[in-house]
């Protein structure tokens, strides 16, 4: 570190050794000029200097400029402070010239300002020394405490009362003033209620109580004015809009309060309906009306419907089908395509077995209002498709009720005895579609209640024997079986879903049992397989049910035995029950779309 310092101080003196021989022998100084002014007794001056070696000489000198007397006004001396008297100083430097003389302070002059004395009740204070001439305090006064009363007479004693505090009134032996002291709290009111309170009412006003001491006398509390509280409107009875035929009323509005009825109800008269496009239905509520309605009130007038299919009919009556091998109005082929209004009457009694079928084959118009009662749907070793008003909905159903005591049978019995070699083995299967409105829909079921679904007994049983010849008994029990595959697909609006379900509820849940038995005797397989598709609402979906409320089925499963397969053969009942996982008793299978749905 020593060598660096060292090494640049020399560098540093070459290179002042090497400008300074280069202005020298070069005679180049690169000159700055500066100035001096002169003072009053300095003279001035010019010197330049070489900005690089730093050499200079002065030229140019001025004479110094010389004192300027001024007259310097004497200052008088204070008490703390000394003065001066007049003379002479030079105005451009202050320099004293002559004449002028330090006088010192002349020092306080001390005078006594008097002090208080103190009273009874007022402090006073001492004497204060203080300068008469610059009024500096010095000596400064110091406070003096009252000295108090002296009483001098026995205290008048004032007792307090509800408002005021008492005290003892006192007179002083010094100053002879009355002053009040040792004071007593006032006592609390005793109050007394002397009116009433009365509570305001809905229209008329009330007041508060009055209170009253019972020892001053005084008004604790006026009596001061509570307005009316006014009515509390609310709705009693609701408004109910008039329709076509039926008379509508006002809501009612009263008080719940004083329960005083504001506003009672007032009938709304029937409008009536209107066919003003001339087709047969009320613009207004889309119910049959006109001349070219139809009305049915008998069996035989419902059984007419197939001579016009696209006609508008209107039920007048409740029709019982008890008894009546009934067959289903219109075809596959030929739809109703028409307006068939119930008006809430009922149809009931329907019965179908072995047969598939419902009040109408297929409907491409309009079901409406029609309630269903005591439905029976009863099948024996068959294949059926059966619903309350349509086997094939490709129309509208809306507004129907379903009710009464309804039952589903469906049976599999099948018992087979064969020799071999002549046997090698059969199947059969059966597949029943159930729905309380229709077996299958492709139209819309809207605003639909099925207030009570079905009693349902489902089974399945299936014995088989095979014989073997006595020469050449068979090899395996595995090359010789029977099955017996039963499906079924049920549910309180419809069996499947292929259209749109919107705003129906099932409020009475299906009951459900399932019974499914396999038996052999020794030699070969018995095989009984049931797949069932069972929800509140339908067996399966594969499009829309929107809006809907219903009770999840309730099913009671029961299989035959499993034992373990004899030398030659053995037992196989299967039941596979469907139910989808978030709809759960509601819906059998779904491959649709479910929105708004639920299970109460």
């Amino acid at each position: 570190m020593k060598i660096i310092c060292k090494w640049l101080v020399l560098t540093f003196l070459l290179a002042v050794v090497i400008a300074f021989s280069g202005c020298i022998f070069n005679h180049e100084h690169i000159y700055e000029l500066s100035i001096v002014d002169p003072t009053c007794t300095r003279a001035g001056y010019k010197y330049s200097s070489c900005v690089i070696c730093g050499y200079s000489y002065e030229h140019d000198s001025s004479p110094a400029l010389g004192h300027v007397p001024s007259l310097s006004q004497g200052k008088s001396p204070s008490c703390t402070e000394s003065g001066y008297s007049d003379g002479r100083i030079c105005a451009n430097c202050g320099m004293i010239l002559e004449g002028v003389e330090t006088i010192p302070a002349t020092g306080h002059s001390p005078t006594v300002k008097c002090g208080k004395l103190p009273t009874c009740t007022e402090s006073g204070y001492s004497d204060e020394e203080i300068c008469s001439v610059c009024s500096v305090v010095l000596v400064p006064s110091e406070s003096i405490p009252a000295t108090g009363h002296m009483p001098i007479t026995d205290p008048i004693v004032h007792a307090p009362t509800c408002t005021e505090e008492g005290y003892k009134l006192y007179s002083c032996g010094n100053c002879y003033i009355e002053y009040k002291d040792d004071f007593i709290p006032a006592i609390d009111h005793s109050p007394i209620i002397t009116v009433e309170e009365i509570p305001p009412t809905c229209i008329e006003s009330g007041y508060t109580s009055e209170l009253t001491c019972q020892v001053c006398n005084g008004i604790i509390q006026a009596v001061t004015e509570i307005p009316a509280t006014g009515h509390n409107l609310i709705e009693v009875k609701e408004m109910v809009d008039a329709t076509c035929t039926n008379y509508g009323v006002t809501a009612e509005i009263a008080c719940d309060i004083c329960l005083q009825v504001i506003k009672v109800q007032e009938y709304i008269e029937p409008y009536g309906h209107n066919d003003f496009d001339l087709n047969s239905l009320c613009d207004a509520c889309g119910t049959p009306y006109g001349d070219n309605v139809t009305y049915i009130d008998s069996v035989e007038d419902l059984k007419k419907i197939n001579e016009n299919l696209s006609g508008i009919y209107k039920l007048t009556a409740n029709i019982d089908l008890t008894g009546i091998s009934w067959i289903a109005l219109g075809s596959s082929a030929t739809p109703f395509s028409g307006y068939f209004y119930g008006d809430n009457y009922k149809i009931k009694g329907l019965t179908l077995s072995n047969t598939s079928g419902a009040l109408f084959e297929c409907i491409s118009g309009t079901v409406d209002s029609v309630i269903l009662e005591d439905i029976t749907f009863d099948s024996y070793n068959y294949s059926m498709n059966a619903g309350g008003l349509a086997v094939y909905n490709k129309g509208t159903i809306k507004n129907c009720i379903l009710i009464g005591n309804n039952i589903i049978t469906q049976s599999v019995e099948r018992t087979q005895s064969t020799g071999w070699p002549s046997y090698g083995g059969s199947s059969v299967s059966y597949t029943n579609v159930f729905g309380g409105f229709c077996a299958i829909n492709d139209g819309v079921i809207a605003g639909c209640k099925v207030e009570r679904s079905f009693s349902s007994t489902l089974s399945n049983m299936n014995y088989f024997k095979l014989a073997p010849s006595v020469l050449f008994p068979p090899l395996t029990a595995e090359m010789y079986e029977s099955k017996s595959v039963s499906t079924v697909y049920f549910g309180g609006i419809c069996g499947k879903n292929n259209g749109t379900i919107k705003k129906c509820t099932v409020s009475n849940a299906d009951y459900t049992i399932i019974s499914v038995e396999a038996d052999y005797d020794k030699y070969g397989s018995s095989y009984a397989i049931t797949n069932a598709y069972v929800g509140g609402i339908v067996g399966t979906n594969s499009n829309f049910i929107t809006d809907c409320k219903a009770i999840s089925s309730y099913i009671v499963e029961s299989l035959g035995s499993e034992s373990v397969s004899g030398s030659n053969g053995g037992q196989h009942p299967r039941l596979n029950l469907y139910s989808d996982s978030k709809y759960k008793g509601l819906i059998g299978s779904n491959s649709g779309t479910v929105e708004n749905v639920l299970n109460i």
